[in-house]
């Protein structure tokens, strides 16, 4: 790793680039522009006057005072015309007003203008040299005699002062306005002092790197540094600002090469009408130019040799030859068919096409790859293929994710998100944890041992205090206490905690299905004969690939769906509690959680709410907040929060860990284990399983069955399937 020492550069401020702030910027222009346009409208009509003849020449103080209105800092043009208007007709400068304004047209357009993208409107540059006339003006007799009409002048500067006031008012309300509708508060700023660094280096090293959020901070003054070819994991609490960090680093905000290749994968491609396997192709931009170049070149009548080896030798150092096999594997490791390679990327889902994204940066291999909870929508197959791929990378990694498992296999380092700073553990999660509760042992004894010594030494300052003898003593333990460094206390993090109620037992299955079989259309059949029973004991995890009827199988269970053939006996008392893999469908974003529940309970107090959803980890200002400002992990405590209410006997559950961190996961995991009613749950998150389920069914080949074993034996299972 380089070290670099050159000074820093002047802070710079930038605002995060992403597309919720774009389009919030886009109307905010388009709504400032139609405001303005009116304003334009109501053109300052000055009363109209007797003209008294006089020399069409101005006046040269007025002339010199108008050059200075001219060379005024980010004035707005109307509002200039407007003053010099009065100035000039007030003092009977001109013999008439048309002339005046072809004045003042003639001398605006000598200076340059500059568009002001907040405001909407033109303003004159500001001048290199502005003079300064003040002490000229008042200083002359001339003045006095020149501007015989002060009253217009102050009346024409009272009219601008109301009108810039006015407009500034407008434009701050519908700034405001726009932001609250879109659930933003203002945007993300960066403080950076940004290190000149080495165009040939790959590390990545930025110091006192500081991200607020409007009111909320982020970081401050935190130290970030990823040395290439390791691979980090970055934790944090959610809503500490991980996936925030993710995008001051993916829009270059701090000290990064510029010769340094970099994907950050974050949400999925678009879909559109090109094949997948053209969508995955056209990454490399590079290489489909030189194959475009090569075939105008071919068509040229005199051969250009020299361009010809040129781009030969360019695709030779890309790989060329090798792009469609490593795109087919790379395709082919994240569960896509041969069929799938040719089908319309606008076909598949939110999670394929997020696949798809992964795909794109696996093949273009950057020098940085940032991923933020890449296992999300991933099954067994895939997760298992990602995580080979991805502890042989080569380059350098930031990873994201919730499942302790999946960092324990890749990373080699955990970047620790807490209290605004950045603090590096070598080793995998595991590791990390075993190290922090180790660093917290022994601060709390030198903590313990330093206040016992705190407590000698003060006992010996109090009995002796007024002795004559002991004074040079006691003096020199009271510098001891002062100079003694505190060593403080350890303050743990609150525990994250969610409960679920008990419930009254039942005496029979919650749902039995008896030879069911189902599909959309009759000559696709996802399940044939289907025969099991759900009550109050079970605790399932229901694995199988992507797109094999998982979800499909849920809405059955919850009668969303009517089978095709077979009977579905439900217990009548039963309550059941379903957590959506898309939960936000659940959520009104325009209020808090608080009045979320009051509109749904309105029979329950605000204290029996405030008390409810603090079982969920959302208390003080979380509770407060639009549902729309809240991270992922939060919105989904409120959904728990909103199942819990209803007390369940069976919960299904689908994917309910892929927007929490690990320490909620940790404790989902913990309430289902004490939880008195059934639990089957649709999840790829290994540690969740063991903690909770004791059967895995297995959904493939139009039927389920239970997998003779725990979940570390089925990934032993499918990771002999995929490199057999």
């Amino acid at each position: 790793m380089s070290n670099n020492n050159t000074s820093p550069e002047p802070v710079i401020h930038a605002e995060i680039e992403n597309e919720e702030f774009d389009k919030v910027e886009e109307k905010i222009e388009e709504e400032l522009e139609q405001e303005h346009e009116k304003i334009e409208e109501e053109k300052i009509k000055p009363e109209k006057e007797k003209i008294i003849e006089y020399d069409n020449k101005i006046d040269p103080i007025v002339d010199n005072y108008i050059n200075s209105l001219v060379n005024t800092k980010a004035m707005i043009r109307s509002d200039i015309e407007t003053r010099m208007l009065a100035i000039i007709m007030s003092c009977k400068a001109c013999n008439s007003e048309e002339k005046a304004k072809e004045i003042i047209e003639q001398k605006l357009e000598e200076r340059p203008m500059e568009y002001d993208i907040v405001s909407n409107v033109k303003r004159l540059k500001k001048a290199y040299n502005v003079e300064k006339i003040d002490n000229k003006l008042y200083g002359g007799s001339l003045f006095k005699k020149t501007l015989v009409q002060d009253s217009a002048l102050e009346q024409s500067d009272a009219k601008m002062e109301k009108k810039k006031k006015k407009r500034e008012e407008m434009e701050e309300k519908k700034r405001k306005q726009l932001y609250e509708n879109a659930g933003l508060v203002s945007a993300p700023t960066i403080s950076v002092n940004k290190a000149k660094v080495d165009s040939n280096c790959k590390d990545v090293k930025q110091d006192n790197i500081s991200i607020a959020y409007g009111k909320h901070l982020i970081l401050e003054d935190a130290d970030l540094t990823l040395a290439h070819g390791r691979r980090y994991g970055l934790i944090g609490r959610n809503g500490c600002g991980k996936s925030t960090l993710m995008r001051v680093i993916a829009t270059r905000n701090v000290a990064i090469p510029d010769n340094m290749t970099m994907q950050f994968i974050e949400q999925e491609v678009d879909g559109d009408d090109r094949s997948v396997y053209q969508t995955v192709y056209e990454a490399n931009v590079e290489l489909v130019q030189l194959y475009e170049e090569l075939a105008e070149l071919e068509k040229e009548p005199l051969v250009n040799a020299e361009k010809i080896t040129l781009a030969y030798s360019r695709l030779s150092e890309l790989d060329a030859d090798t792009a469609e096999s490593r795109i087919k594997s790379i395709l082919t490791g994240l569960q896509f068919t041969q069929k799938d390679f040719e089908r319309p990327t606008k076909e598949f889902s939110g999670g394929w096409r997020m696949r798809i994204s992964i795909a794109k940066a696996i093949y273009m291999h950057p020098d940085l790859l940032l991923l933020d909870e890449p296992s999300n929508h991933l099954d067994f197959h895939a997760l298992i293929w990602l995580e080979e791929v991805l502890k042989n990378w080569d380059g350098t990694l930031l990873i994201v994710s919730h499942q302790r498992q999946f960092l324990n296999s890749v990373v080699t380092d955990i970047i620790h998100f807490k209290d605004f700073k950045l603090t590096y553990y070598p080793g995998d999660y595991d590791t990390f944890e075993a190290t922090m509760q180790k660093k917290l042992l022994q601060q709390q004894r030198a903590y313990d041992a330093q206040q016992i010594q705190r407590k000698h030494i003060q006992q010996f300052i109090d009995r002796f205090k007024c002795s004559a003898v002991r004074g040079p003593q006691v003096q020199s333990r009271i510098k001891m206490m002062e100079k003694m460094k505190e060593v403080s206390t350890v303050v743990d993090d609150a525990e994250v905690t969610l409960t679920f109620p008990d419930v009254e037992p039942l005496d029979s299955n919650i749902v039995s299905f008896h030879d069911i079989t189902f599909g959309y259309e009759p000559n696709k059949i996802l399940f044939k004969n289907l025969n099991f029973a759900l009550n109050m004991e079970s605790r399932i995890a229901l694995v199988g690939r992507n797109g094999c009827g998982k979800t499909t199988f849920l809405k059955l269970l919850i009668d969303a769906l009517t089978p095709v053939e077979g009977t579905v006996q439900r217990n009548r008392k039963a309550r059941i509690g379903v957590f959506a893999q898309h939960f936000v469908d659940q959520l009104n974003f325009k209020v808090n959680a608080i009045q979320f529940f009051q509109n749904k309970y309105p029979e329950k107090t605000v204290q029996e709410i405030r008390s409810h959803l603090g079982k969920f980890g959302i208390t003080g200002d979380s509770s407060l907040q639009r549902l729309d400002t809240l991270s992922g992990g939060q919105k989904s405590r409120v959904v728990f929060a909103d199942l819990a209410y209803k007390q369940p006997h069976l919960l299904l559950l689908d994917e309910p860990s892929n927007h929490l961190d690990i320490e909620t996961v940790e404790a989902l995991a913990r309430a289902l284990a004490v939880y008195q009613g059934g639990v089957l749950i649709i999840t790829h998150d290994e540690r969740l399983i063991s903690q909770v389920c004791d059967e895995i069914w297995h959904l493939h080949d139009q039927t389920i069955t239970k997998f003779p074993g725990d979940i570390v034996e089925y990934k032993r299972h499918v990771r002999a399937e995929i490199f057999k």
